[in-house]
């Protein structure tokens, strides 16, 4: 990881949201130096990022960041551990009952009753 200058906005928020990235790790059981792990820093670095550029001190008074940013950071980190865990995609369907369905009999050539009762 490239390390940030010690003025940047976010190199006092960066241990914060790494050690949030390494409980998720933790959660999902990827080995400490995998590239999964890595991955996932990654994720929350990036949105660390993304959330200083969105926070608005004046729009939310009396919200801290940390308060503003943990949630969307802990998302964003758990969004990458399912798409790692799931061979790349995002789709985290757990159940089949929920899986998208195709229809049968639509336009299989079955009988057509659009003519039934004309003579």
């Amino acid at each position: 990881m490239i390390p940030l200058p010690p003025d940047h906005p976010a190199a006092e928020h960066l241990d914060w949201a790494l050690q949030i990235a390494r409980d998720v790790r933790r959660r999902f059981k990827f080995q400490p130096n995998s590239q999964e792990a890595a991955d996932i820093d990654q994720a929350a670095v990036v949105e660390l990022l993304l959330c200083l550029r969105r926070f608005d001190p004046a729009g939310n008074p009396g919200v801290p960041f940390r308060g503003y940013a943990k949630i969307a950071i802990k998302q964003e980190c758990r969004r990458e551990a399912w798409r790692l865990r799931n061979g790349g995609l995002y789709d985290t369907t757990r159940h089949p009952h929920l899986a998208p369905r195709c229809l049968q009999g639509v336009g299989g050539g079955g009988s057509d009753d659009s003519d039934a009762g004309e003579d």
